[in-house]
């Protein structure tokens, strides 16, 4: 009798100090499912607006200008979209590529020249892309004014355009073919700034960067050592620009971002809208984007 009378009072012990234990697996358990729910919820609703299939240009310039607006309404002034010229191609000429951006710069245009006038400016890397642009946009028989300012960072740095409604908003179209025209456009800006408070304007112009390759720039892919110049330009103001609207592509997917919007990841699925499987508050490394791509599965 005393043995069964031991065994029972260790078989109470044993399932007392078991109850603690077991609730806490059913607490654990339960914050557990409660967080893959919350996981799974915030997953579906991460908002996928990146543009696709066979011509996701409209889409893109769309978004393009939705982005500057937003950025521009709320203070900022040095602006960046970057986005590929050509869909499904990586073997692009570089007069393709200027082509292109010459074409998706006056797209972009058509939503801001009835408001800014001559306030606007179309710059180019040089004085032939500039009269390229020109005749692309007006036929070869110009009229004898623009509906707003076409020129060259060169002529606009070197000789102040004498607009006479000032400068509301520059945009830059593919810059840095040349390693100066990066350097010059702090110069450009300055002299923005300057036509408009002529003009007496308030506050800044904005600048916007049309496929300028900024980040490449800011990266570090161009050493100090071999190119001081730009290193202090970038430093000193290149590094400074919010990159608005982005579409870069990594291995199995994209880097997107639309201002006022958060960076995703988006995975790439041929044939079907893709699909955004993280988000990040700032711009993921090539690296980070494919290592997301890689750990989460749709």
């Amino acid at each position: 009798l005393f043995r069964i009378f031991r065994l029972k009072t260790k078989m109470k012990l044993a399932i007392s100090s078991l109850v603690p234990f077991l609730l806490l697996c059913c607490v654990e358990s339960f914050q557990m499912l409660r967080n893959i729910s919350a996981k799974r919820s915030q997953k579906i609703s991460m908002k996928n607006d990146m543009p696709f299939g066979d011509d996701p240009f409209p889409s893109i310039i769309k978004g393009c200008v939705a982005s500057i607006q937003s950025a521009m309404k709320d203070g900022l002034t040095l602006l960046e979209i970057d986005f590929p010229p050509i869909q499904g191609r990586s073997d692009i000429s570089l007069s393709e590529t200027l082509d292109s951006n010459r074409n998706h710069a006056r797209n972009i245009i058509r939503s801001f020249s009835a408001q800014n006038g001559d306030a606007l400016w179309a710059v180019f890397p040089d004085k032939n892309e500039a009269d390229l642009a020109a005749k692309s946009y007006f036929g070869k028989n110009l009229p004898a004014k623009l509906p707003f300012l076409i020129t060259s960072i060169k002529e606009a740095v070197n000789e102040a355009p004498p607009t006479a409604n000032g400068c509301n908003l520059q945009l830059v179209v593919q810059p840095g073919f040349n390693i100066d025209e990066w350097i010059q456009l702090e110069d450009l800006k300055s002299v923005g700034n300057n036509v408009r408070r002529a003009s007496g304007g308030e506050g800044e112009a904005a600048m916007v960067v049309l496929n300028g390759s900024l980040d490449k720039v800011c990266s570090g892919y161009y050493p100090r050592i071999f190119y001081p110049g730009l290193f202090s330009a970038k430093e000193r103001f290149l590094k400074n620009f919010e990159p608005v609207y982005s579409i870069k592509k990594v291995q199995g997917g994209w880097i997107f971002r639309s201002y006022p919007d958060d960076w995703k990841v988006v995975r790439e699925r041929r044939g079907n809208q893709p699909k955004v499987v993280g988000e990040c508050a700032v711009r993921p490394t090539y690296n980070d984007a494919v290592q997301i791509l890689r750990s989460r599965s749709d």
